[in-house]
């Protein structure tokens, strides 16, 4: 089932660590409009990249979400976000900035190298009150926080 042009029902749901770990990834239908807003900024990515990116993480079913370490209230666990990487020569970088430009709640620059090239790029969308937040990854103390971008 598609979601939106780009994405489908499965790209949400497919996860490596729970097939791995066996665990069921399966988006509840509750949240199955969030997913599908959000879906709609993959698709404006996915289109200005000319499909050079690839979605690496959107839903997180809570037992996954534990397993990986996420946040209680990681908005991937409400079908909300959507982690994004570059390929063909399309940098991470070059997906940040462009997703900076698109209607969002949080983009996010996830552990930046030496010369500032994100990991990946977490992007989200609400139904309503999207806070237009720029923040950048960073470990301290052994712990994942995040600053303004």
């Amino acid at each position: 089932m598609q979601i939106s042009t780009h994405v489908s029902l499965a790209d949400v749901e497919k996860s490596n660590t729970a097939i791995r770990k066996g665990i069921k990834n399966t988006l509840p239908p509750e949240y199955l409009e969030n997913a599908k807003h959000v879906a709609k900024l993959y698709d404006q990515i996915y289109e200005h990249f000319a499909g050079d990116v690839y979605i690496n993480s959107f839903f997180r079913s809570e037992k996954l979400n534990k397993v990986i370490g996420g946040s209680s209230t990681s908005q991937h666990c409400f079908g909300q976000a959507i982690d994004i990487e570059g390929k063909n020569g399309v940098t991470n970088k070059q997906v940040l900035d462009y997703a900076r430009t698109l209607d969002f709640d949080q983009v996010i620059s996830e552990f930046q190298d030496a010369k500032g090239e994100p990991q990946w790029v977490h992007i989200s969308r609400k139904l309503q009150g999207n806070r237009g937040q720029v923040l950048k990854a960073v470990k301290k103390s052994g712990k994942t926080t995040y600053v303004k971008f």
